[in-house]
Parts: structure tokens; C-alpha cells; sequence
């Protein structure tokens, strides 16, 4: 080898093994930086019942419904709310883990308000909608009332524990300063029939076949790692008799209808 060519492999050698170090050193921040991400599934509408609910001072015919929201992420869906002495809501973050970094703080991704009857904890909003459509699943007929969740696991999709913050949602804390909720991997929350705020009016509804829907996230306000799979659909079929209606269910998908 020339004494040039011998000088030019001196210099390049060691350039070589910086870049290698440089790109290993990058590779390794970008994994120490992996966000560890909820994946919210909305099962569809359960336990479909007929029935009457009060509300506004007279009673209205309703289906009533169980709803279900499973956390198949790899993160625990982890929202924390606070607030002033004197204001009515919370404001809400969310937390997300990551691989050898401190959680990802995601501010003002909703707000938290207290809901007393029948709850008695902190509700996030906006979460989850509400909707009774028509049999080709095109147009809304009906909105509910309910768009909040209190985020918690009362039941399990999987045997992973879930790391679940002290006092979640606050119950019968109205005037907590501080809240924590959330959803471990694996968990999942769920609402039954007409538990306040759990059923859709079918005032002017008249017999016949309706879809109902529900969303969860709908706005992407909270970080997820999919947003496909929050929406849950069932087909019901709705008649009238002896003063009160009669609801079956016919068909149900993990999508916006058609099923």
C-alpha cells in the first residue's frame, strides 16, 4: 500500500467507527424513547333491555344497554385530573409510559367533572358517545345524554396486572383537588343497563329495526396505538306492548354499522 492510500485509511478508519457509534447511540435513544401505548376496544352494546326511565320530571320509554371498554394495549390508559380550589372541573392529562424515559405528559386531553347520582365519582369527558341510528346505520335518531367514564378496571380481559393509581375517580370525593383513573393493560370497564346515564329515549321511535352504536375517543384526544377499533355496534329490533317497549338484539360487530 502507497503512503497515501496508508494515510487515507488512517483517517477513514477511525471516521468509520464514529459513525457506527453515533448511529448505535441514536438507535439506542430512539428505544429508550418508545412510547408504551393504550389500545382502547369498545365491545358492542350488551344486555339490550326495554324500560322506562325518569327524567325532566316524566317517564320515557328507553333501551337500556351494557357497555364494555377493553385496554389490549401495551400501556395503561392513565389519566390525571386537578383543579383549583373554586373551580368546578379538573382539568384533565394523560400519562404515557415509556421504555427507560419518564412518562410522556399529554395536557388538556378533556376535563373531569363529579357526577353524584349513581356514580359519586369523577367522570373524564368527552369519552364515550351515544348513538340510537336508523336500520341502514346512516342517519343519527338519537343522542345520549352520557359522554363521561370513570377510567377503571372492574373486571378482567387478560391476567396482566394493571397498575392502577390510590382513590381512583375519586369516589365520594366531590371535593378532591386531585384525582387519578386508569386502565391497566388487560382491564376493562364496564357499565350495566341503566346505570344512570346507561340508556338511549326512544321518544317518537316507532317499532321496528335500529342500530345502537358507540364510540369511545372518538375526537383522538387520548393517545392510542389504534383508533380503528373504537366503535361498537348492535342490531336491535323494537316493539311496543303492554304499555312498555320490548327490545331484542339481532346482530353485533366491532364496527360502525352495517353489521
Amino acid at each position: 500500500m502507497s503512503r497515501g492510500r496508508a494515510a487515507a485509511a488512517a483517517v477513514l478508519v477511525p471516521l468509520l467507527a464514529a459513525c457506527g457509534t453515533a448511529h448505535q447511540r441514536a438507535r439506542q435513544a430512539h428505544v429508550a424513547a418508545v412510547a408504551l401505548l393504550p389500545d382502547l376496544i369498545e365491545r358492542p352494546p350488551a344486555q339490550v333491555i326495554g324500560g322506562v326511565v325518569r327524567w325532566g320530571g316524566r317517564n320515557h320509554y328507553s333501551v337500556g344497554f351494557q357497555t364494555s371498554v377493553v385496554n389490549r394495549g401495551h400501556g395503561i390508559m392513565l389519566i390525571e385530573g386537578h383543579r383549583r380550589r373554586g373551580q368546578p372541573v379538573m382539568v384533565a392529562d394523560q400519562l404515557i409510559d415509556r421504555v427507560e424515559a419518564p412518562p410522556l405528559v399529554v395536557k388538556r386531553v378533556g376535563w373531569l367533572s363529579y357526577y353524584p347520582h349513581g356514580h359519586d365519582h369523577w367522570h373524564l369527558l368527552p369519552f364515550a358517545l351515544y348513538q340510537l341510528r336508523s336500520a341502514d346505520g346512516r342517519r343519527v335518531l338519537v343522542r345520549g345524554r352520557k359522554n363521561g367514564y370513570c377510567i377503571a378496571s372492574n373486571g378482567r380481559a387478560a391476567a396482566r396486572p394493571a397498575r392502577i393509581p390510590p382513590h381512583a375517580c375519586g369516589m365520594f370525593q366531590p371535593k378532591a383537588l386531585f384525582v387519578g383513573e386508569g386502565l391497566g393493560p388487560g382491564g376493562s370497564d364496564t357499565y350495566p343497563a341503566y346505570l344512570d346515564g346507561q340508556s338511549l329515549p326512544l321518544d317518537g321511535i316507532r317499532a321496528g329495526r335500529y342500530y345502537i352504536v358507540i364510540w369511545v375517543n372518538r375526537e383522538r384526544r387520548l393517545r392510542e396505538s389504534n383508533y380503528r377499533n373504537n366503535v361498537g355496534s348492535t342490531l336491535v329490533r323494537i316493539t311496543y306492548a303492554d304499555g312498555l317497549p320490548n327490545v331484542k338484539a339481532l346482530a353485533s360487530c366491532r364496527h360502525a354499522p352495517p353489521c
